[in-house]
């Protein structure tokens, strides 16, 4: 989640990811809004092996023109709505959000309040469907805060959001492997050098990310580049869903197809989580709409989905402080 009002400085270094498994019968200053204890905060300063070895999608355009994408959300999937959501297990009592997971699901990455500072965490498991053995804290800055990580689909970047020259600013790790140890920290020096973004969220292959903006302007923002390696070029506003001009933690599907983010409805006090998807990666994205099988009382926001579509992973603040939740479908075990 973003944070309003204080500096956070990260650096991250972390370990370990993988590849997805299903059950075998079947076929996740303002950037991302953490409402916390009721108000909003500003930051300082969220098989598939198949999947993973496709070659990256052709160049996705960001447009933000008035045509319509009628597309049915789940009707390219065919793949229903998600399942009731279940607080995930083994994470113990802190108050998280900005998940983020490795697509074998077996991998978490998310921010946890400790003393009202903002950490790093990651918890790992053995076996899908099995609770998270204890989190560990990653702290790769001494104690520097760090804020909204975001795992690429391919396991072997690491991007988050830390303080530099007095901004919020992307930054990225990268690892040779899932097994390897976590590179160096690099400034993402082309992303909003004149403002801040936090939850730099990109699509299978890399050439496509989005992301939460804040000052000059705020909302949610696109970034495109031609290959991997090479600067993103400049970005450009998701004009149709900043409805509201509260809209954050986004996160893109691997597919580049459908978006899930986070939104205040006017009138109310909670964020909800939305998501809108589009026909093509040349296409602008739809109307949004409302994922009202996760709705509850309390803010939901944080969506990380999986490169299937079929787990969905969040912050929510249902039953207390935030914690994580996740919710299937299509018969798919988390």
């Amino acid at each position: 989640m973003v944070e309003h009002g204080r500096a956070i400085v990260v650096l991250i270094a972390l370990a370990g990811c993988g590849y997805i498994e299903l059950d075998a019968a079947v076929d996740p200053v303002r950037s991302d809004v953490d409402v916390q204890d009721g108000e909003a905060e500003r930051p300082a300063d969220r098989g598939l092996e198949d999947l993973a070895a496709d070659p990256a999608p052709s160049e996705t355009s960001v447009d933000a023109s008035d045509s319509r994408v009628d597309t049915a959300l789940d009707a390219p999937l065919g793949i229903g709505p998600f399942s009731a959501p279940q607080e995930i297990a083994g994470l113990g009592d802190g108050t998280d959000d900005d998940p983020t997971l490795s697509q074998d699901l077996r991998e978490i990455y998310f921010k946890r309040r400790v003393s009202g500072e903002a950490r790093l965490f990651v918890a790992r498991r053995t076996n899908v469907g099995d609770p998270f053995d204890p989190p560990e804290e990653l702290r790769l800055l001494g104690n520097e805060e760090i804020t909204s990580p975001e795992l690429a689909p391919s396991g072997l970047v690491l991007h988050f959001t830390a303080s530099s020259g007095g901004r919020n600013r992307v930054f990225r790790c990268q690892r040779a492997s899932p097994s390897d140890a976590w590179g160096p920290a690099e400034l993402l020096a082309e992303i909003r050098p004149a403002g801040d973004s936090f939850g730099f969220s990109v699509s299978q292959g890399e050439r496509f990310a989005v992301y939460t903006a804040l000052r000059p302007r705020d909302g949610l923002e696109a970034a495109e580049r031609s290959a991997v390696g090479q600067a993103w070029a400049p970005s450009n506003a998701l004009e149709r869903l900043n409805e509201t001009g509260t809209e954050t933690d986004v996160h893109v599907a691997a597919d580049g197809l459908v978006v899930y983010f986070s939104r205040n409805v006017p009138g109310e006090l909670d964020n909800e989580i939305f998501r809108a998807s589009r026909s093509s990666v040349d296409q602008p994205f739809g109307d949004e709409e409302p994922v009202p099988e996760l709705g509850a009382n309390g803010t939901d926001t944080d969506p990380w989905v999986s490169a299937d579509g079929r787990a969905i992973v969040f912050a929510s603040r249902r039953n207390g402080p935030f914690r994580l939740y996740a919710a299937t479908r299509s018969g798919a075990r988390f």
